[in-house]
């Protein structure tokens, strides 16, 4: 059976990988999951166990977005505050809340997400890559880096995400 490529993951696809059938049978596990955690993950689920309140959604920090980035296939945001909680994207909401210093630096209020504009160009490049492991792209690469970055034989697509280089590159996009 042939592979479908459809943009690399990012919140909504991960979660709600497995829908209601069709015929109107009963709902699946994702989307039960979806329900529960009210499109954040187990955001919510930590957030309980610690004994955290989440503000409203529509609370949002006017502090700088957070720029998203691709690893291993996957649209990705790292807390730029303590830089120990990395989440999925959500494409519907493009807000983010740390579920480790629970956005300390912005009084406990959602931080916007920001997502490059070129996103279909830079997850259609990244198609190109066969391996998901190495479908990694950074705030400051260009579509035309990626497409040369995969055609080179020397270096394979390979792009190690290194987490010093990440906030470092954040920080300069901010």
């Amino acid at each position: 059976m042939p592979v479908i490529r459809i943009g690399a993951v990012y919140g909504e696809v991960y979660y709600r990988a497995y829908t209601a059938p069709a015929d109107g049978g009963p709902p699946s596990i994702a989307t039960l999951y979806d329900f529960a955690f009210r499109r954040h993950g187990p955001l919510f689920g930590i957030a309980a166990r610690a004994r955290v309140e989440l503000p409203p959604m529509t609370e949002v920090s006017p502090a700088p977005p957070i720029p998203a980035y691709v690893g291993q296939d996957k649209w990705l945001v790292l807390c730029p505050t303590c830089g120990k909680d990395v989440q999925f994207v959500w494409m519907d909401d493009l807000i983010y809340m740390c579920a480790n210093c629970w956005n300390y630096d912005a009084d406990g209020q959602w931080r916007r997400v920001k997502v490059p504009t070129q996103r279909t160009a830079i997850e259609a490049a990244l198609g190109m890559r066969g391996d998901p492991g190495q479908r990694n792209w950074l705030p400051g690469e260009t579509v035309k880096m990626l497409k040369a970055e995969t055609i080179d034989p020397n270096s394979k697509g390979r792009r190690v995400v290194k987490v010093s280089e990440l906030v470092s590159q954040m920080k300069a996009a901010e």
